[in-house]
């Protein structure tokens, strides 16, 4: 346990060194913009592919029904 409490804080430290050289850039309309689009067009897509999964579970139950 005390190993594994070592290396966490040596990978923390790690981390925080690297992390504290990184320049911020300024964030702009256009950039909230386009991840929210972004956003939009990913569950749009999943939307999709649900409603496609539904409507062939659907089918198989109907063709399932007519079989039986």
């Amino acid at each position: 346990m005390a190993i594994l409490s070592t290396r966490l804080w040596w990978v923390v430290g790690a981390v925080l060194l690297v992390s504290t050289n990184t320049q911020a850039r300024n964030v702009t309309h256009e950039d909230i913009r386009d991840a929210m689009m972004s956003l939009v067009h990913m569950f749009r897509i999943s939307e999709d592919k649900l409603e496609r999964h539904e409507y062939r579970e659907k089918a198989l139950g109907e063709q399932l029904k007519k079989m039986i």
